[in-house]
């Protein structure tokens, strides 16, 4: 599928996936756009028509489109401006503008303007270009809406991201679908159990030193 999907990215300007039209920025996207990517995050990971998500790293698009496409409402927070603008094509040539609002931003614990990397693949190197960018707690972002969903893939951010959250999960209790670091697991493992969420580790690669863990919360306390 990915060979598909490379061939395809080569020979015009846009790919389908799964009858969804993606623009991709780099062969980074195209490898994320692949539906084997994150593939073990389908059992877990289903916002329903009409509930609201909220995408914390949206990226292009891989999960705003399809969400979208079935009703779910999609906040969706990408802060690199090149990924921004591809995602805002995507939302556009899928016609799901009606259900996606979608955010310039980086979410966090305070607002400030910070210094970000982009991950860019110059084979056979990996290279990071800087950026700059507004950020926010997504408690003000999300002010007064009910949230369903949470999904947070920020690249070693989470915990300034969770920092910014608090009240959303308080209130509302979202089901989270959320990427840790071998560095910021424990923390923040106990930030969420004290908000009374119980975990479930889906899948994990990476070395023992540096893991990329993907987890589903749901909060169980009753109130």
């Amino acid at each position: 599928m990915m060979r598909k999907i490379l061939g395809e990215w080569m020979r015009r300007d846009d790919i389908v996936v799964d009858n969804y039209r993606y623009k991709l920025t780099d062969l980074d996207s195209a490898y994320i756009v692949n539906p084997a990517y994150e593939d073990a995050l389908k059992g877990w990971f289903n916002p329903k028509k009409g509930e609201v998500l909220v995408d914390i790293g949206a990226n292009i698009g891989k999960y705003v489109i399809p969400f979208a496409k079935r009703g779910v409402k999609v906040i969706a927070i990408e802060p690199n401006p090149e990924f921004f603008d591809v995602l805002m094509k995507n939302i556009k040539i899928n016609g799901v503008e009606d259900n996606v609002k979608a955010l310039k931003l980086a979410a966090g614990a305070e607002k400030k303007e910070v210094r970000m990397y982009e991950r860019i693949f110059k084979f056979p190197r990996i290279v990071y270009k800087p950026f700059y960018a507004n950020m926010i707690p997504i408690d003000e972002v999300v002010d007064g809406e009910d949230i369903d969903w949470i999904k947070v893939d920020v690249d070693g951010g989470e915990v300034e991201v969770f920092k910014g959250l608090e009240k959303v999960l308080r209130d509302n209790k979202p089901r989270i679908i959320a990427e840790l670091h071998t560095s910021t697991k424990n923390q923040l493992l106990r930030f969420l159990h004290d908000l009374g969420y119980e975990d479930r580790l889906i899948f994990r690669f990476g070395t023992k030193e540096n893991e990329d863990l993907y987890y589903y919360f749901e909060n169980v306390r009753k109130e």
